[in-house]
């Protein structure tokens, strides 16, 4: 199957990334609708303001298949399966850090951080993360119960947090900025700001 190249539609603006972490459920998330945002796994079911459903892992796609088929934004992925989802596909690579070629993302061991680099291929200048909180809070990995397969509690130090310092690095190089809006998230290798700061300051 050839490649999708993802096209620069959102060229030089700024764009949200959702990801599942459970600080969700105490953020009100209506600031960001009228901007551009990537819903992470099952964040494209927030709402219609939701621009694309991006995921990364086959099940979750067959979990979810007839949401998928329902949700009326664009759905993105580079899981190498060939099961039956509505998704535009791109290619993953396991390196880290960020790729410039728009038929292909690094995936840098997480759905959340590969979701930045097709936020690059956008063409955005500004992104803002929300949920993600690399950590467990209460017992509690998502914001949402839906997740079949529970993870270790150590997966975020023992395998997601450490790609995101090259994603720093070659979005520096890019001349993009990432902002981390999840409040006490112990992903710390991006500057945090208040959400509600954030968005007063955003042009697009």
């Amino acid at each position: 199957m050839k490649a999708y190249r993802v096209e620069p539609l959102w060229k030089g603006q700024s764009c949200f990334i959702i990801g599942g972490g459970p600080s969700l459920k105490e953020m009100d998330l209506t600031p960001i609708h009228k901007y551009n945002v990537i819903g992470v796994n099952d964040s494209f079911k927030l709402g219609s303001w939701v621009d694309i459903c991006w995921f990364s892992d086959c099940r979750w796609a067959v979990w979810n298949h007839e949401a998928l088929t329902e949700f009326p934004g664009k759905v993105i992925t580079c899981a190498r399966c060939n099961c039956q989802h509505p998704a535009l596909q791109v290619r993953r690579t396991e390196q880290r850090g960020l790729s410039t070629n728009p038929e292909e993302v690094r995936m840098n061991r997480s759905s959340g951080a590969s979701a930045i680099n097709l936020a690059v291929h956008l063409g955005v200048k500004k992104i803002i993360l929300l949920g993600f909180d690399m950590q467990v809070r209460d017992g509690k990995h998502n914001w949402h119960t839906n997740h079949k397969h529970i993870p270790s509690p150590d997966i975020y130090i023992d395998r997601m947090i450490a790609p995101f310092d090259t994603i720093a690095i070659d979005a520096k190089k890019l001349g993009i900025e990432i902002i981390n809006c999840t409040p006490d998230s112990a992903l710390k290798v991006f500057p945090y700001q208040v959400l509600s700061e954030v968005c007063s300051g955003l042009n697009n």
